[in-house]
């Protein structure tokens, strides 16, 4: 879940997918409680860019990820070139969270 707070990041990697994926997509997150939202992401050439993300409808208590997505996430991270102070972030975001 996404929750805009000030100082704080958002780790992840952007894909470009063309209108008929993405509707194949929100029509999977909707299942899932999961709407889309316009947000900008940060390049790593330090651009802002408009983007889509999906993000919990009806923001509530933080539920924390699974375990097996948790390690998804991670080595999604990993495999995107992030370093190991990111990832050992992230992880500690959704174990413990604020």
């Amino acid at each position: 879940m996404i929750i805009a707070e000030e100082g704080r990041r958002v780790y992840g990697a952007a894909y470009l997918i063309s209108d008929q994926e993405l509707r194949v997509l929100d029509e999977y997150e909707s299942e899932w409680e999961y709407q889309r939202v316009q947000v900008q992401v940060r390049l790593e050439s330090g651009e802002l860019m408009p983007a889509h993300a999906h993000n919990r409808i009806g923001v509530g208590k933080f539920a924390p990820p699974s375990p097996s997505y948790l390690q998804l996430m991670l080595e999604g991270l990993k495999e995107h070139g992030y370093p190991t102070s990111v990832i050992n972030e992230v992880r500690e975001a959704a174990e413990h969270p604020i």
